[in-house]
């Protein structure tokens, strides 16, 4: 089932109690030593890894130093290690994204982890009598199918979903499969789980630094050279790899920021990777910023790789993305991910990208329905979605229509403004865009990394005063301000486009995308326990007309209803990937 994460080796251990399996990406250590499941020399601890420790170097020396010595080169062993020592102590050590599990066998306890930010996947299936963990939901269906095990559609989480196209917090569109949640650990026994904790909240950030959310009078220099030092170091420890490195290059300035810096650390070959669009009539496409994205990789003499997604390559990949993402599609540029993942799989292992800084760098200064940042705009728990509550009760009927994760972020009383909605939208939005990053990417056995969200560089945003952040009208000043020594002004100021698919033309193409619409019209569709059937036939009669408009679209309501009908037979009701 997620052989495609782990491609150059495999293991398995178990005994009476446990059974560890694990599928890896040679990274580090590219020899069959950092084979998993990995045990501690006398046997007592065994370790499932997946991810990256990226300061594990610095870490293996430390522990040279007091004594130890390994047998490979991996940060694997490193981490087992470190817990050992040091048990849940040594998260707060780790610079990474990981998912990890360490089974003490004297003890005959579990523990698990996930990094600050849940870069990486780790769900959970506590079940009366087995405990289940994975990084792919996908990876329980061969153990539900034998077992038998209750498995079904939570119809208290649609409600969610249908409004912002996707689940955030804990629960998932499975009832009892749970997400690990960020910056999280907890301890699993032969009664199930035993202890709980967290090693990081990004709200602790405001005691550590001192911060008082007043203007500053310091100039926007101080904080652009701040933040140009702490990412330049992230940076460098993403580049640090046995196995080659690429980027994902929009053109826009996040990534091609993230090219200058790397150019700084590395006169060596830069792999760089862009999708393009056809934009002749028959494709409808015009948003192309191929030009940018050619600009930076001839500024900076990288080996670029186009490549171009047509409108019979993305409907040929719908089904395959649906199965790989695990959860429903949360957006029509997922397949552009996957396209430029399964490219950039025949040079690298590894693609660094820019996602993470809008969200810490306070950007989106347009005036769309997604505009994440304003000044004195009021943050709540119907915000950022991508339909309207009066759209959704017309075709749909709720058990529940539950925001509580959403609200318990807001109500948090030492944030505000910018600083509140930095944190909600890394604990919300951020979710399902890592989800998605990390399935189809892994799909192609490629790893992602962040530079942006290490927890160094998110400290050091999360400083700045909101006067900086959002300056003289710019959305994200100190971050523009920084690449004006990488950039070009153009590529920096001009209008913020973003990276979009036409999904409201090519989702009305029957004979590319738009054939999948049909499935709509199904009785099995129709009989879905929250679906009003009257509700659904009427706005597939407004979605036929073609008359639509960009923000609360009769096709985005479409596209939500198509991902999770899609989903819902693959994963709740066939348990296997789907063919139409």
């Amino acid at each position: 089932m997620v052989a495609h994460r782990g491609p150059d080796d495999k293991g398995i251990w178990v005994n009476h109690m446990v059974g560890l399996g694990a599928r890896r990406l040679a990274i580090q250590d590219l020899s069959h030593a950092g084979r998993q499941p990995m045990q501690s020399p006398d046997g007592r601890y065994i370790i499932v890894f997946n991810g990256e420790i990226y300061n594990f170097q610095e870490l293996k020396r430390d522990l040279e130093g007091k004594g130890e010595r390994f047998k490979t080169n991996t940060d694997t062993e490193v981490l087992l290690r470190l817990f050992i020592i040091m048990g849940e102590k040594c998260l707060s050590k780790l610079n990474g994204m990981f998912a990890f599990s360490v089974f003490d066998t004297k003890k005959e306890k579990l523990f698990l982890a996930r990094d600050r930010f849940s870069i990486k996947p780790l769900y959970i299936f506590n079940t009366p009598k087995i405990f289940f963990f994975a990084s792919e939901i996908k990876s329980l269906l061969p153990f539900v199918k034998e077992l038998n095990l209750s498995w079904e559609l939570d119809d208290a989480a649609v409600y969610e979903y249908l409004l912002f196209r996707y689940n955030a917090g804990p629960n998932t569109l499975v009832k009892d499969v749970k997400r690990c949640e960020p910056g999280s650990w907890m301890v699993v026994g032969k009664k199930g789980i035993e202890k709980r904790g967290t090693y990081y909240d990004m709200r602790g950030i405001i005691s550590n630094i001192g911060y008082s959310g007043k203007k500053t009078e310091k100039p926007i220099e101080y904080y652009t050279e701040q933040i140009q030092e702490t990412l330049k170091e992230s940076i460098r420890l993403r580049m640090i790899s046995d196995a080659p490195v690429g980027v994902a290059l929009s053109g826009g300035v996040d990534s091609s920021l993230l090219i200058g810096l790397m150019r700084e650390l590395s006169s060596g070959t830069i792999r760089t990777y862009s999708i393009v669009f056809d934009s002749s009539k028959n494709e409808n496409y015009t948003n192309d910023e191929s030009v940018y994205s050619d600009y930076i990789a001839n500024r900076y003499h990288t080996q670029h790789h186009k490549i171009l997604l047509k409108q019979k390559i993305y409907c040929d990949s719908f089904l395959k993305c649906i199965w790989h993402n695990d959860e429903p599609l949360f957006d029509p540029q997922t397949l552009a991910m996957h396209a430029l993942s399964l490219h950039a799989s025949k040079n690298v292992k590894v693609l660094l990208g820019g996602e993470g800084a809008d969200e810490i760098f306070a950007g989106y200064e347009s005036p769309r329905q997604m505009c994440y940042y304003k000044h004195g705009e009021q943050l709540h728990a119907l915000k950022h979605r991508y339909a309207r509550v009066s759209d959704i009760n017309k075709f749909a009927r709720f058990p529940s229509k539950n925001l509580l994760f959403r609200e318990n972020l807001i109500n948090y009383d030492e944030l505000s403004g910018t600083k509140q909605h930095m944190y909600y939208l890394v604990n919300t939005f951020l979710q399902p865009m890592y989800n998605r990053l990390d399935k189809q990417a892994m799909a192609s056995s490629v790893e992602m990394r962040v530079p942006y969200l290490d927890h160094n560089v998110v400290k050091v945003a999360f400083g700045i005063p909101d006067n900086m952040k959002l300056r003289k009208g710019v959305a994200k000043a100190v971050l523009k301000k920084l690449a004006e020594q990488y950039l070009s002004h153009d590529q920096i100021y001009r209008p913020k486009e973003g990276f979009s698919i036409p999904i409201n033309v090519w989702l009305r193409n029957n004979k590319h995308l738009g054939q999948y619409v049909s499935v709509l019209h199904e009785e099995r569709a129709r009989d879905r326990s929250f679906i009003i059937p009257s509700g659904l036939e009427k706005l597939l009669q407004e979605f036929r007309t073609g008359i639509d408009k960009h923000e609360y679209s009769i096709a985005g309501r479409v596209w939500i209803l198509l991902n999770l009908e899609l989903w819902i037979r693959s994963f709740i009701e066939d348990k296997e990937p789907l063919s139409l």
